[in-house]
């Protein structure tokens, strides 16, 4: 027994043997849920993409026991999952009449990803039967369904569909159609984190590139699939890319680079069989070795594979390459023969693309699905036009019946208001000798507001006269205390000491700017606000206050009395804008009284209000 055939056991047993477990779970299993079988063609749908020849295989027993017949919903469950693995399978597909009727089930039933795949493989019928545009009509009519914004949106089967679409693009030769599909294939398999189907895109946009004639980007794109597909593993399918390189160098005439590269594709990509020859979908590669045996002179090889490449629907690259052959061999009669069979085969390839028929339909769809838009909103301003001249007659009507009854009273007002003005005349003769009255009482009020005013301004200047005198000597009580405290006596003894020898880091300065900040509150905030002010700056300020000299200051920060002199212009011009040192003492004391004077303005303030 061959290693084929008992894999093809292998498969047929587990094929049965899922059909058997999917029939039993079906039948133990009854009720469980509103549709039967829902749960067991869910299970099968899980296996399509790791085996699909099972799934077929358990699905086409279903078929056959007729299970569905009583249950329309999972019948077309059963339809449509039976087309998704004949795609898959490369099977026969069922006729377009047939699924029409899966299609026009799921418009009205099932969610966004069952209408997408529905229309999806309508599509995979089309285009099976050569009918293009309907099979990109239905493509697109797949996407329109796709609901993005929800979390189990089917990337990969909206990668599908486009990747679908950029093969048959590149088949009727539009290109920017065809890449623009490839793109949007490769985003949409790498979000559902198909990697591998990326980068198979990715190889066509290469090849593409090259058959536009871009060979440079073409090189280019190839060299970075073949990096990927090395990156992720998938070293035989980074050799699918070698015919590109090999095409690349036969063109320039540097066949020894294409003989190499020729041998290890070969050897290395798995698309040749046992007998050397190309497996299916891979056979325009006997133009690359025509061409190959044509360049070094081996012209019956060349003419072999030319003729063999005629027989898998390459026409005109075939009689391109003998038409090649027969004029090395100088064969007029041959030559004409084959200029002929050019012509002719690039007429029936004009004749079979579809290209214009896919660029209508593509607009096509477009316009079609902008048409119901466009009626829809044409009838919802009918609507709404003829409700609005409904309550436009409406709003006449009893505009008219308003204005009579309100005729009837301003009759009715008229008579009465000759009444009125009379007695308007007398109330207003009051009313003038009341002003009067009324006036001298407010410029009586007025003038006693004022001597008020003028009495509590006095009365507020003269207590922030007594404040200020009151906080300076706050100020020095404040200072006292701090001169009878540990930290000032400690400072008092460093000042006395040898500058030599002392040593400003046995002054424990953090107890000093904690002391400082609780005898001087309103200063400690203003030398530390906004941290303008570095720790040297901080404690000469500090040291200023207090009353020390600039040798003393320099003594205790252990530095020359220059660099002091530095700090405390530093620090003035930082605080109050003045690059003078002289005045930094003066400045300060300013400050803090200013401060304390604003305090009290505003609680007198306050209390006034």
């Amino acid at each position: 027994m061959t290693s084929n055939q008992s894999q093809y056991m292998k498969c047929t047993l587990t094929a049965i043997i899922v059909a058997l477990l999917s029939l039993a779970a079906v039948m133990l299993i009854p009720g469980t849920c509103s549709s039967p079988y829902n749960a067991r063609l869910q299970r099968i749908d899980s296996l399509m993409d790791r085996n699909p020849q099972a799934a077929y295989d358990s699905l086409s027993l279903f078929d056959s026991l007729h299970l569905y017949d009583d249950d329309k919903a999972s019948r077309m469950r059963l339809l449509m999952l039976k087309a998704k693995a004949q795609n898959k399978l490369y099977l026969p597909m069922p006729s377009d009449t047939i699924f029409n009727e899966v299609v026009s089930y799921y418009d009205r039933h099932g969610s966004a990803n069952d209408r997408m795949l529905s229309r999806y493989l309508l599509g995979c019928i089309y285009r099976d039967m050569k009918k293009y545009p309907q099979t990109i009509l239905a493509y697109q009519d797949a996407i329109c369904f796709a609901d993005t914004t929800e979390t189990g949106c089917d990337y990969y089967l909206l990668s599908c569909i486009y990747s679908q679409m950029g093969r048959i693009y590149a088949s009727c030769n539009l290109p920017s159609y065809a890449r623009k599909s490839y793109n949007k294939s490769i985003w949409y398999s790498i979000k559902s984190e198909h990697i591998r189907e990326a980068i198979f895109d990715m190889e066509a946009l290469a090849y593409l590139d090259y058959i536009v004639g871009d060979t440079l980007d073409a090189v280019k794109h190839a060299l970075e699939t073949e990096k990927l597909y090395r990156k992720h593993g998938f070293i035989k399918e980074s050799f699918s890319v070698y015919p590109i390189f090999i095409y690349s160098y036969l063109c320039r005439g540097q066949y020894e680079q294409a003989y190499r590269l020729m041998k290890k594709y070969r050897l290395h990509s798995g698309n040749f069989d046992a007998e050397g020859n190309l497996k299916p979908g891979r056979e325009h590669y006997y133009k690359a070795l025509g061409q190959y045996f044509l360049g070094i002179s081996r012209n019956d090889s060349a003419e072999y594979y030319f003729r063999k490449l005629g027989n898998y629907n390459f026409g005109y690259e075939s009689a391109q390459g003998l038409l090649k052959v027969y004029s090395v061999k100088n064969d007029n009669d041959s030559v004409s023969k084959y200029t002929r069979l050019c012509e002719a085969e690039m007429d029936s390839i004009l004749t079979q693309k579809k290209a214009s028929e896919l660029i209508q339909a593509s607009s096509s769809h477009t316009f079609d699905r902008i048409k119901p838009k466009a009626n829809k909103s044409r009838k919802i301003l009918t609507v709404i036009a003829l409700l609005c001249a409904v309550v436009a007659v409406v709003l006449v009507f009893y505009g008219r019946r308003l204005f009579r009854k309100y005729k009837s009273r301003i009759a009715n007002l008229g008579n009465s208001l000759s009444e009125t003005e009379e007695a308007y005349r007398q109330i207003s003769n009051s009313h003038k000798k009341a002003i009067c009255e009324v006036d001298k009482l407010r410029s009586q009020l007025d003038y006693s507001n004022e001597e008020h005013k003028k009495e509590i301004y006095d009365l507020t200047f003269k207590k922030e006269q007594l404040s200020a005198s009151l906080y300076k000597l706050d100020i020095n009580a404040s200072m006292e205390d701090f001169k009878k405290s540990h930290i000032y006596l400690v400072l008092k003894e460093r000042t006395r000491i040898v500058p030599k020898n002392n040593n400003s880091q046995d002054i424990n300065w953090v107890s000093f700017r904690k002391e400082f900040s609780c005898h001087f509150p309103l200063l400690y905030t203003t030398l530390t606000e906004n941290k303008k002010l570095s720790h040297q700056e901080f404690k000469v300020c500090a040291l200023l206050w207090l009353g020390f000299e600039n040798k003393e200051i320099a003594n205790l920060i252990n530095c020359k009395a220059q660099v002091v002199s530095n700090a405390k212009a530093s620090a003035n011009e930082k605080l109050f804008s003045d690059k003078s040192a002289k005045t930094l003492l003066g400045n300060m004391q300013n400050t803090a009284v200013a401060i304390t004077g604003a305090q009290q303005k505003q609680e007198v303030t306050g209390t006034i209000i």
